[in-house]
């Protein structure tokens, strides 16, 4: 026998001291037949290896005397292996692994001699496994792995398999569409993910990881309520989850108008806040792909298909504002406000020329648990299609633990995607470090950003919207407008509905445009919004950002990215479709990005923006409202580092120019920064200058 067979027999021969088999058991460890107080558990499997994870898990099971057992009989020249892997029975995945054998001589003793099956009719694990592909896994890269030079030599040394045929389907996958597919899902290899790990001499290290597809086996089974509650931990197993079968039921933040309002010229006031183009540029990139997940989404709504023509009785009916909208129909506002249009009344963000970009759905009211199809399947399957994802929703408290570790490592490994999340419909005060609820517990990741509403005049937060708690926090990037927002509601109704839903679908019709602009990074397209938002004074202490600004966004010359370096003047400024530039100097041996950033005068006077690395992302001219009155200002945004955790946007202080004036009057102003303690110092010859070039 196998050192890996040897290892489980002895294993399960010291468990099988402790277990027994309960009256009615086929064999010891099985579970007994009318059991009872049993419960649903989903169980899931996506490892590089799962024969073998699935072997351990049955091992767990028979160990506890609960592991769902059946009789089968072997047919002529038939083996074991091709009675377990077969379709009819798919009790453990392929390749055929030895512990299963050992698993199965426990189940079997007197029809087991030296390892080795002497019956035709045996006792084996009753568990219908169903195979889902793709789910995207992480896996840590080696010293020399290159896989921007060769992907599929990388894939190849470690052991990824891509599907020689599409599930239930007969013709072969395309290998090249999926290398791409996956060049997409690392983002083109242009920022590296890294995952933290241990090290030999128990330090702690950055290990570059790829995102590959794997292969996912899943089996609701039923288990004795004491095993049906344990943490899926408890079994030992990676990439394995064991939870409870329960629904996906989140929470949405729209609230509707208590009576029936006719049409207004209301959104197109707020398309000029938010500053939409009346003429969009060329398009540099294709168009978007949108997720929508929400809850009551109606596809038929002729409102959400800009091609087809709307019925003039239906928009008599409009115009006269007497339907009623239902915020049931929660997705439909949603998607209206993305890609939809109502002649004369509203007119989607993503929308050009009556084409909408393709939009992929996912109705949580029509889904349920132990479906085939799941909502961790709708999102892994669009990865190298959608760019963008809508989230207008909060799963509160409701989530199990396994459903919420499998929600995060979704959108961890979803990096392709820029999720857009909803802030809560209630005042909340948001800080990074107090627990907060899915997704907008995931704000800290690079590809999600959270939104929250504009009040009416568009200048503040709205009263009953979340906001950050303070200047300095950052959960919200970006508001967006929230409140009477005409939106379809389902069949032929259109309605004014308040809610951060509404501001949320604003920002990802935005989204798509800068997907179509030719933005294909989920970290740029958030920081691209974050950073070209109006700054107002009466955002400053509960928006990151600012207010959406669409046309600023999408390429305005007013806004530009700036190194400062040796050659030339000391600056150079990127235009904002190359992303985001570090702030840093070039040197003999290369770029050295900006430890820390000083502005000073002669007289030694400073103000610095110190961090782990820094980047000098934007300045902004805004009035600063200070105990006695209004005064011209700016703020320095810049992203701090922080080697423990995602990158987090600091925003250091607002200063009044006049205070930074006094500051600077002994002298020219200069900027110095600091790279492992060498400090290059650059010359600007006033503020005013300072100002113009990196505004």
């Amino acid at each position: 026998m196998g050192r890996a067979l040897v290892a489980l027999v002895i294993e399960l021969c010291f468990a099988g001291s402790v277990a027994r088999a309960h009256a009615g058991g086929l064999a010891p460890g099985c579970l007994p037949e009318g059991a009872k107080k049993l419960r649903p558990v989903a169980i899931r499997f996506n490892g590089l290896e799962p024969a073998k994870d699935v072997a351990r898990f049955y091992g767990r099971l028979w160990n506890r005397s609960a592991l769902p057992c059946r009789k089968v009989t072997l047919d002529g020249k038939q083996t074991l292996s091709e009675v377990l892997m077969a379709p009819e029975y798919r009790t453990t995945p392929g390749p055929y692994v030895a512990e299963m054998d050992a698993l199965i001589c426990q189940l079997n003793p007197r029809s087991c001699a030296n390892g080795r099956l002497t019956a035709r009719t045996l006792v084996v694990p009753d568990v219908r496994l169903k195979s889902h592909f793709p789910i995207w896994k992480s896996i840590p890269l080696d010293p020399g792995d290159a896989p921007d030079k060769d992907l599929e030599g990388v894939l190849v040394r470690h052991h990824v398999s891509l599907p020689e045929q599409a599930d239930s389907q007969p013709e072969k996958i395309d290998r090249a569409a999926w290398l791409e597919t996956i060049r997409k899902a690392n983002i083109g290899f242009t920022r590296q993910l890294t995952e933290t790990v241990s090290t030999e001499g128990g330090g702690r290290a950055k290990r570059p990881q790829l995102l590959v597809p794997v292969r996912e086996y899943r089996a609701t089974i039923e288990l004795p309520a004491k095993i049906a509650n344990m943490p899926g931990k408890k079994f030992g197993i990676s990439d394995f989850t064991f939870d409870p079968d329960a629904p996906l039921a989140p929470s949405v933040h729209t609230n509707g108008t208590p009576v029936p309002a006719g049409p207004t010229s209301r959104f197109a006031d707020v398309l000029r806040q938010i500053s939409m183009p009346v003429k969009l540029p060329e398009a540099e990139g294709a168009p978007a792909s949108i997720l929508l997940a929400d809850r009551g989404i109606d596809p038929e709504c002729i409102f959400l298909h800009p091609d087809r023509d709307v019925p003039p009785d239906v928009l008599a009916a409009v115009g006269a504002g007497n339907s009623p909208c239902a915020t049931a129909k929660h997705g439909t506002h949603v998607w209206g406000i993305i890609a939809g249009l109502v002649p004369n009344v509203m007119r989607g963000v993503a929308v050009i020329d009556r084409v909408a970009p393709d939009v992929e759905t996912w109705d949580f009211d029509t889904h349920g648990p132990g479906e085939d199809f799941t909502f961790s399947d709708f999102v892994s399957g669009s990865v190298g299609r959608a760019r963008v994802a809508n989230f207008s929703f909060d799963f509160g408290q409701e989530l199990t633990p396994a459903q919420q570790g499998s929600i995060v490592k979704l959108v961890k490994r979803t990096r392709s995607i820029l999720y857009v999340v909803a802030a809560d419909n209630q005042p909340t005060a948001y800080d990074h470090r107090d627990p907060l609820t899915l997704p907008v517990s995931l704000n800290g990741q690079e590809n999600v950003i959270v939104v929250t509403a504009l009040d009416e005049a568009g200048t503040g937060v709205w009263s009953k919207a979340a906001r950050n708690s303070s200047e300095t926090e950052d959960v919200v990037l970006v508001a967006a407008p929230g409140i009477g927002i005409s939106s379809p509601c389902g069949d032929t109704r259109v309605g004014n509905l308040d809610g951060t839903s509404q501001a949320t679908a604003f920002v990802s019709g935005a989204a798509a445009l800068l997907v179509r602009d030719g933005l294909d990074d989920s970290l740029y397209i958030k920081r691209r919004l974050a950073y070209s938002a109006d700054v107002l004074p009466d955002l400053l202490g509960g928006v990151a950002g600012g207010r959406l600004n669409i046309e600023r966004a999408l390429g305005s010359r007013h806004d530009k990215l700036c190194d400062f370096t040796d050659r030339g003047d000391g600056v150079a400024c990127a235009p904002w479709t190359q992303g985001i530039s570090m702030l840093g100097y070039e040197s003999s041996t290369g770029f050295k990005p900006a430890q820390s950033v000083v502005l000073k005068d002669s007289s030694s006077d400073t103000w610095e923006v110190r961090g782990a690395a820094t980047n000098l992302l934007r300045i902004a001219r805004l009035p600063v409202r200070n105990d006695s009155s209004s005064a011209d200002g700016f703020a320095v945004f810049y992203l701090e580092r922080d080697e423990s955790g995602p990158s987090r946007l600091r925003r250091r202080r607002v200063m009044t120019i006049e205070a930074f004036s006094d500051a600077v009057h002994h002298g020219p102003l200069v900027i110095q920064l600091e790279h492992a303690g060498t400090k290059k110092t650059f010359d600007l010859e006033d503020l005013g200058d300072f100002m113009r070039r990196v505004v």
